[in-house]
């Protein structure tokens, strides 16, 4: 069988890459839930800032 991908990434372990990202998610749902304590419009506005960041 072939291996068409490569375990590492620019010197970086895949399960260093995984770590990082849900290092990044769990703080950005901290955020929101944060936001969701203060209420409806205030996490109206955080996911659309948040949307915003990720299309720019």
């Amino acid at each position: 069988m072939k291996v068409y991908h490569k375990a590492t990434t620019q010197g970086h372990t895949c399960e260093a890459l995984e770590e990082k990202l849900l290092e990044k998610v769990e703080i950005a749902l901290r955020e929101v839930i944060g936001a969701a304590r203060e209420g409806l419009l205030a996490l109206s506005v955080a996911v659309g800032l948040e949307v915003l960041q990720s299309m720019m």
